[in-house]
């Protein structure tokens, strides 16, 4: 394998590691956050204070790995 092939197969690992963060991070807010059950006014404890922060935390995590992604992505264009 030459060099270029030996970075182009380094990035795409690294591509597949920052996407499977991205899913197990996007599926942890889904379920802790998005699927809570709020049928009273009683139950908005569920996404408020700490938890809405958290939600945040997570969702800015998800958006910079997804950058991180594109420029992998951009890089790999660039060795082709």
């Amino acid at each position: 394998m030459n060099e270029l092939n030996i970075k182009i197969s380094d990035a795409v690992n690294e591509v597949e590691v920052i996407l499977k963060r991205i899913y197990v991070l996007s599926n942890d807010l889904d379920h802790g956050y998005f699927e809570q059950d709020i049928k009273k006014k009683d139950d908005m404890w569920k996404i408020a204070g700490s938890y809405y922060e958290h939600a945040g935390v997570k969702t800015n995590m998800i958006l910079s790995m997804a950058y991180d992604v594109q420029n992998k992505l951009r890089e790999i264009q660039e060795m082709l």
